[in-house]
């Protein structure tokens, strides 16, 4: 290692400014770094929908397991090795598993501007030896995540894999993923994404996709592990979410745009689902958002 440094050191020019150093002016350091993992197909399902933090960037690393990841109309296929960087306000969900039995690794955080890390979005994430390595310090980290500084260590770390991810991925040409027009799951979110945030019914998603309501309830069911109608009032409540989070459209037009018949209804469904009223979440966002900057 000394030797690799002497060679290493004996080339470094010598500065012509000594007062003149290099920097990043706007370094991504993630902030209120959490990490859990999923064990099994209908755990990461049926948690994935009750997963309010939207506004987050979650990385999702399948270390046991394929599996398929909806990232809006597109359809990701994962393996061990793989990634994906979910951003804030993009609609995911997981589709086909191979087996109920998984081992899936879960990063979110916040704090970094979607246009710095850019790069890494809407694309299957390839991890080499130096990234799983920095995943693995991370993982180490979290399990003494009590003492001191070893949460600025963590989202040190995590950084650190970002900006890796970044320099093996920016001279890579982008895949460009396809909705597969076989898969349920696809014809849904197409549908969705079609519609807007309107009102959205399962008997005009049924006409849609030409599959009477019953058989449509019950393949969506056996396909996803979530009813229809819970899955559809989900998107109504992740664009509601959005729109108080990004926005500044009154409530009762936020509620309207995203199919609701009154701002009372969708104060009930939105308190029901995230356990506060839209307006207590809207200060709520903004603060944190003033506190990041």
């Amino acid at each position: 290692m000394l030797n690799e440094l002497a060679d290493l050191s004996s080339t470094i020019d010598i500065p012509q400014d000594y007062f003149l150093g290099y920097e990043q002016s706007a370094l991504a350091i993630p902030k209120r770094v959490l990490l859990f993992s999923r064990q099994t197909t209908t755990t990461l399902r049926q948690r994935s929908l009750e997963y309010k933090s939207h506004h987050r960037f979650v990385l999702v690393v399948p270390i046991q397991t394929n599996g398929e990841v909806n990232l809006d109309h597109a359809v990701f296929k994962l393996s061990p090795e793989n990634a994906l960087l979910v951003f804030p306000f993009q609609f995911h969900f997981y589709g086909k598993l191979d087996h109920e039995q998984l081992n899936w690794l879960f990063i979110t955080f916040e704090g970094v501007k979607p246009t710095d890390i850019q790069a890494l979005r809407d694309r299957r994430l390839h991890l080499d030896d130096l990234s799983q390595n920095l995943l693995v310090e991370i993982a180490k980290l979290w399990k003494n995540r009590e003492r001191p500084n070893v949460p600025a260590h963590i989202q040190l770390t995590l950084s650190k894999f970002l900006y890796q991810l970044i320099a093996t991925h920016t001279h890579i040409n982008r895949e460009q993923p396809k909705p597969e027009p076989n898969n349920l799951i696809s014809k849904v979110n197409a549908w969705i994404f079609d519609k807007g945030a309107g009102a959205r019914t399962i008997e005009a998603l049924s006409k849609s996709v030409g599959i009477c309501p019953s058989t449509l309830r019950k393949q969506f069911k056996s396909t996803s592990g979530v009813t229809l109608g819970r899955y559809l009032r989900e998107q109504q409540l992740l664009h509601a979410t959005s729109l108080l989070s990004d926005s500044q459209l009154p409530i009762g037009e936020i509620a309207l745009r995203c199919g609701y018949e009154s701002s009372a209804s969708f104060s009930r469904a939105f308190r029901h689902q995230s356990g506060e009223n839209p307006r207590k979440y809207r200060s709520r966002f903004s603060q944190a958002s003033l506190a990041k900057g």
